[in-house]
């Protein structure tokens, strides 16, 4: 009986390990509103982009600090496009509140996109070594008053390559978690120029997606009165690392054959 315990204890011990968050954006970063670091922006017809970059962050660059184990520094893209001409942002910031503070976008009479992503050299504590697709699940929580005519979609960086999940949600769910080996994924490239439109084939698969550099998100909000998009959290948690619970698995089996003995 004493062996059959040990056994399961073993693999209770085994099945609870879990993994540190790579990615934890969330909480009190700001003491008021502070404006994001806004690249400059180009104009092309009735569309105006500020541009990709993945080394001047998007982040606010003073008066933004984030709380311990919390990510902090994100980059991007975004863009509008209005119906005669270029339209500016209305807001660009961090805004503060006592529910968490939250990355605020507003374009007033203009569609709005965007990219926004946080770099592997940039993760928490969870993030070093090999990161696959499929291993990864991401849960994002969006601010009340986000529109209801907006989508998200999940983004990251693999290799040198960008891929935009299939997988899209409205932003009237408010929280989701996704896990991203059922999701399937296109080759995007938001780097240069206007941010792309989504593809309409999806044919690479999670497991295809071995070498992550950076994970994000990507967002639509339609042209209306005031477009708004608010996120709240944005969190990447790996899966439990298949090395680590077969090392933990060994050393059961270990005590298991001594107690045996």
């Amino acid at each position: 009986m004493k062996k059959i315990m040990l056994a399961l204890a073993t693999v209770g011990l085994v099945t609870a390990v879990s993994a540190d968050p790579i990615v934890f954006w969330g909480g009190d970063y700001v003491g008021g509103t502070v404006n994001l670091n806004l690249p400059a922006s180009t104009d092309d017809g009735n569309t105006r982009t500020w541009h990709y970059s993945d080394t001047v962050s998007l982040s606010p660059s003073t008066g933004y600090e984030a709380p311990a184990g919390r990510s902090e520094i994100f980059y991007g893209a975004l863009q509008t496009v209005g119906t005669d001409s270029p339209i500016d942002l209305i807001a660009a910031n961090i805004g503060d509140s006592a529910a968490g503070d939250f990355i605020r976008l507003t374009a007033g009479g203009a569609s709005m996109q965007g990219l926004i992503f946080f770099k592997k050299s940039d993760f928490l504590s969870g993030g070093s070594g090999n990161i696959s697709a499929s291993d990864l699940d991401v849960r994002l929580l969006l601010e009340e008053n986000t529109p209801t005519d907006g989508t998200f979609r999940l983004a990251l960086l693999d290799g040198s390559s960008w891929y935009i999940s299939q997988y899209e949600t409205g932003t009237t769910v408010g929280e989701f978690t996704q896990p991203l080996n059922t999701v399937n994924w296109a080759a995007w490239d938001p780097t240069s120029g206007a941010i792309p439109a989504v593809p309409a084939t999806f044919d690479t698969e999670a497991g295809d997606l071995t070498d992550v550099q950076a994970i994000g998100f990507y967002f639509t909000a339609e042209r209306g009165g005031q477009d708004r998009v608010g996120i709240r959290e944005f969190e990447v948690i790996p899966e439990p690392a298949t090395l680590g619970l077969l090392a933990m698995g060994a050393l059961g089996l270990a005590a298991l054959r001594r107690r045996m003995k």
